[in-house]
């Protein structure tokens, strides 16, 4: 029952990825070298076709453990 629940409602954890370590003081602009990373050099399996993958919104983070 869980799982039929879950498959029938689409939220952000879905779709969200999360990346760490990234450098910080780097002169380049975040938003779009992560973007254009994940956009062109991203593949969901090796033995398929590439699917396009868009990248919607980029959030930048800071993990305050």
């Amino acid at each position: 029952m869980d799982r039929s629940i879950d498959d029938s409602y689409v939220t952000p954890k879905d779709y969200t990825i999360c990346i760490k370590n990234i450098p910080l003081g780097l002169d380049l602009d975040y938003h779009e070298h992560i973007k254009n990373i994940l956009e062109n050099y991203s593949i969901a399996d090796p033995d398929k076709v590439k699917v396009p993958i868009l990248v919607k919104k980029i959030v930048l983070v800071y993990d305050i453990e």
